[in-house]
C-alpha cells in the first residue's frame, strides 16, 4: 500500500509539473500532419521518458551534467523560432513535401526528445524526493506520466490549429522556460553572477525571440508584397519587345 502511495505521488506531481512539457512537445510536432503529428508525440514522449529513466538509474550525477542543460534550452529556443517561422510562413511554402515527411517527422521526434528530456531534468529531482529515493517507484511513476504528456500535447496542437494567435504567446512562454533552464546550468551555478544571470538569460532569450519574431514577420511580408512574375506574361513581354524594330 505504501508503494502504490508512494507511485501516485510522484504521478501526480509529474503531472503538475509536466504541463511545459505537454507544451513544449505540442509545439515541437505543430509542423507536422494530424496522422504524424500523433506519431512523433508517441514516439518522442515515450523515447524522452524511457530515457530520463536510464538516467535517473545510472546515477543521480548524470541529471547534474554540465551543458546539458544550455544544449536544451537553446534546442527549446530554437523549437519556439521555428513555430513562429512556420506560423508566419506563406501557406505555399508551409506544408512538406510527401517526399520530405519522413524526415520531417523524425526531426519533429528529435526536437521533442531533446526538449522533453532537457525540461524533464528539473521534474527529475522533485520526483526523487517524492519517490523517497526508490527507483523502482520512481520508473513507475514517470510511466504513468507518459500518458498524460501524450493527450496534453494533442489537445494544445488543436488549440493551436483553431487558435493561431496563441502560438505567439506559448512561443514566448517556452522561450522563458529555455532561458530559465540554461540559466540554471551547473555551470552557471557554480558562477558568482548566477544571482543575475538566473533573470539576465531567461530575459536575452526572450528578447532575442521577440527580434527574431519581428524579422520573421516583416520578412515575409515584404516578400508577400512583392509582384510574382508569372511565365506566360514575361514570355508576352519579351516576344513584344522581339518585335520592336
Amino acid at each position: 500500500m505504501d508503494w502504490i502511495l508512494l507511485v501516485a505521488n510522484v504521478a501526480l506531481v509529474n503531472i503538475i509539473l509536466s504541463g511545459d512539457n505537454a507544451l513544449a512537445i505540442s509545439m515541437a510536432a505543430n509542423r507536422l500532419p494530424e496522422a504524424m503529428r500523433k506519431r512523433a508525440i508517441t514516439l518522442g514522449s515515450t523515447i524522452a521518458i524511457l530515457l530520463l529513466i536510464l538516467f535517473t538509474a545510472a546515477g543521480t550525477f548524470l541529471i547534474r551534467l554540465p551543458v546539458l542543460k544550455t544544449i536544451a534550452g537553446v534546442m527549446l529556443w530554437w523549437i519556439a523560432v521555428r513555430l513562429v517561422l512556420e506560423h508566419v510562413r506563406p501557406a505555399t511554402e508551409e506544408a512538406p513535401t510527401v517526399s520530405a515527411q519522413p524526415n520531417e517527422l523524425w526531426r519533429a521526434i528529435g526536437a521533442i526528445v531533446v526538449a522533453d528530456l532537457g525540461m524533464e531534468l528539473d521534474n527529475a529531482m522533485a520526483m526523487l524526493g517524492a519517490a523517497n529515493g526508490r527507483l523502482s517507484v520512481l520508473m513507475v511513476g514517470f510511466l504513468f506520466t507518459i500518458p498524460f504528456l501524450i493527450f496534453g500535447s494533442r489537445f494544445i496542437s488543436r488549440v493551436f490549429d483553431r487558435l493561431p494567435w496563441i502560438v505567439y504567446l506559448a512561443a514566448a512562454y517556452i522561450t522563458w522556460i529555455a532561458g530559465r533552464m540554461a540559466a540554471d546550468d551547473p555551470i552557471l551555478l557554480r558562477t558568482p553572477w548566477h544571482p543575475f544571470l538566473h533573470w539576465a538569460v531567461p530575459v536575452t532569450f526572450v528578447a532575442v525571440f521577440v527580434a527574431a519574431t519581428i524579422l520573421l514577420v516583416l520578412w515575409f511580408r515584404h516578400r508577400r508584397a512583392e509582384p510574382v512574375a508569372h511565365p506566360g506574361t514575361a514570355a508576352a513581354a519579351s516576344t513584344q519587345g522581339a518585335d520592336r524594330p
